[in-house]
């Protein structure tokens, strides 16, 4: 919405004023594009696992502009025990998610507002331990001998 100039606080900016604001946007996306393609490319080169955890959707950046595919999709983190429902991708680097079967969830997790309400960038990036460790039992960690090894 700001890169359109329709977010709430830009209704009264001018055309200029909105023009520089994208300007301004599109620099740091660049920027981010860069940093986390030289990451990339660092792991492939040394042949380092890596894995890169980012918001889902169908107008996001790296899924609309980077050749790299997520391989894990979760649409509705709650379900595994985290704070908010909103859909992640994670993109796996020289490796591959595993499929352990994880029990179900049973214990309570701390209910949250929508994020659509949360405007603190820290609080909507936060993973609640929960889910952090169901998503390493469940896509991470080898299951050996009724244990969980990292």
């Amino acid at each position: 919405m700001q890169m359109l100039g329709n977010s709430k606080q830009q209704k009264k900016w001018s055309d200029e004023k909105n023009l520089k604001y994208n300007q301004y946007l599109t620099e740091g996306l660049e920027r981010n594009y860069q940093v986390i393609s030289r990451l990339v490319l660092i792991c492939m080169r040394r042949n380092l696992r890596c894995i890169i955890e980012n918001p889902a959707g169908g107008c996001h950046y790296l899924t609309r502009n980077w050749s790299i595919k997520p391989k894990v999709i979760d649409n509705n983190r709650k379900l595994n025990g985290d704070y908010y429902k909103k859909p992640t991708q994670f993109f796996f680097i020289n490796c591959e998610p595993k499929n352990n079967n994880i029990e179900p969830l049973t214990e309570a997790v701390e209910d949250r507002k929508d994020i659509g309400h949360v405007f603190s960038q820290v609080a909507r990036s936060e993973i609640s331990p929960v889910y952090a460790n169901r998503f390493l039992r469940r896509y991470i960690a080898e299951y050996k001998n009724g244990k969980y090894i990292l």
